[in-house]
């Protein structure tokens, strides 16, 4: 796999534990949020688990059994030694998801700007790519 191959699996595998993490309700309220879930799927069964559905709801309404068993994996609660060290975990993924996020964001900014021949937008661009590049450092993402 190529390096943004290798970020993007990654990437997908953190949303996944952190799903898993998120459906124990031992998280805290606000840790999770939405655009943490950049793949589509994953961020349906967040918005189901937000608004109060049970994970057999949604186990039940897989569409097929390789679904059903991708998402019975990902609710078998990782193995944490109580809520502390979910909240650990659940800080790890989203470091790695949101530093996946960042990172692509600024290599779309950095091609926009290449083709980019307005003056103003290319503006715009730099300073978006100067506040993410800051973000990067001040989070260590």
């Amino acid at each position: 796999p190529t390096a943004e191959e290798a970020t993007q699996d990654e990437s997908v595998t953190a949303q996944e534990t952190l799903l898993g993490l998120f459906a124990t309700e031992l998280l805290p309220e606000d840790l999770v949020l939405e655009e943490d879930f950049l793949d589509p799927e994953l961020k349906l069964i967040y918005q189901d688990l937000r608004s109060g559905a049970h994970v057999s709801d949604i186990l039940e309404r897989a569409p097929d059994d390789a679904s059903r068993s991708r998402l019975a994996e990902m609710f078998v609660s990782p193995q944490a030694e109580g809520t502390d060290e979910m909240i650990r975990m659940a800080q790890d993924c989203l470091k790695t998801i949101r530093s996946s996020s960042l990172k692509k964001r600024l290599e779309q900014i950095m091609a926009e700007m290449k083709t980019c021949s307005d003056p103003q937008m290319k503006q715009k661009l730099k300073a978006e790519y100067q506040e993410l590049t800051a973000r990067k450092q001040r989070d260590n993402v």
